[in-house]
């Protein structure tokens, strides 16, 4: 006899469906308030910290229960539930990535073109190129100044702010590029933001750009030497809702494709329960460089981080791990 299989749908209890979609109501505003990687770790730190944990660097002691994190440099968070048996015995572990896809700005993007003024960008996230095209984006990030001062920045999630896009062609312009490739016709290096048409009529040249700088200095008081210092990503400015009437599925704006990440709200859940191992999490960036080319749940990591949150205590597990300390020491100045 053939197997009849169920849809998901059909083997679960009208309680969990319940459980099932209050996690996705939950899931769904904690990617509406994380769309880059540094306002996904503050949003993590904010559920940890009313799920009783608190920041390593102000624990004393570790002892059985304790619930702690660590960030590092505002991007990644590690997070732990100490428990009853030493390190030697083995640990409970989840990896997982808070990136997300995006347009980063490169460090001289500000440039003017046939009476535009446009950002030059990066493109970073496994999508198709021309899906980035006649989307509305909004701009995340940090800048920082010269005497040491930080400035958050965020344009184009609030109803009232300005909205950035990408232009294509139009329909009847675009005989040559109907007969390109799809992987062709929008190319990576092309993915420019128009950012703003008036032109300032005080400048005796590139009068748009300088009218752009001139916002920017007003309002954020930013000058065009700051973005060598600004870590400023443009992202999908539409909010993530439920797809289709029942509502089976979350359709997620931003985060797609490599970018799933676990939320806070899961985490802290899975660790209400009585625990005899050490419980270990990493939320952690996967952007590639010759500095961090290693995933959040490769063993070194993860050794490390068990190191991290057992180096105040028994001495014998310090001498076990001793050779991995000078790993923990680089990882944590990534």
């Amino acid at each position: 006899m053939a197997e009849e299989k169920k849809k998901g749908w059909e083997s679960v209890s009208e309680e969990e469906k319940k459980r099932i979609m209050d996690f996705a109501e939950g899931y769904i505003e904690f990617i509406n308030t994380s769309k880059t990687e540094r306002e996904a770790a503050r949003e993590i730190k904010r559920i940890a910290d009313g799920a009783g944990f608190i920041d390593l660097e102000k624990a004393e002691s570790l002892n059985p229960g304790d619930k702690v994190y660590y960030i590092n440099h505002g991007k990644s968070v590690y997070m732990a539930v100490i428990g009853k048996e030493i390190l030697t015995g083995g640990f409970n572990a989840v990896g997982v990535h808070i990136d997300c896809p995006r347009l980063d700005l490169k460090q001289e993007p500000l440039y003017e073109d046939n009476g535009l003024a446009l950002f030059k960008t990066h493109y970073y996230g496994g999508i198709k190129k021309y899906q980035w095209t006649t989307v509305p984006l909004s701009l995340h990030g940090v800048v920082a100044f010269p005497d040491g001062s930080t400035q958050e920045l965020c344009i184009g999630e609030d109803e009232a702010d300005p909205v950035f896009l990408i232009s294509d062609l139009l329909p009847h312009l675009a005989a040559k590029q109907n007969m390109k490739k799809l992987n062709e016709a929008i190319q990576g290096e092309k993915l420019n933001i128009i950012v703003g048409s008036i032109p300032d009529e005080e400048a005796e040249d590139n009068k748009v750009k300088k009218g752009i700088l001139k916002i920017l200095k007003e309002k954020y008081g930013m000058e065009e030497d700051d973005f060598t210092s600004a870590e400023i990503e443009a992202v999908p400015a539409a909010k993530a809702r439920s797809l289709d009437l029942t509502p089976a599925w979350s359709l997620v704006t931003v985060r797609t494709t490599e970018s799933v990440p676990i939320p806070g709200s899961w985490a802290c859940w899975i660790w209400e329960r009585p625990l005899k191992g050490q419980q270990c999490v990493s939320f952690r960036t996967r952007r590639r460089s010759a500095v961090s080319a290693i995933p959040a749940w490769h063993p070194i990591i993860l050794s490390c981080l068990s190191c991290c949150f057992w180096k105040r205590q028994e001495s014998s597990i310090h001498m076990h791990c001793r050779r991995l300390f000078p790993l923990l020491e680089f990882f944590r100045r990534m």
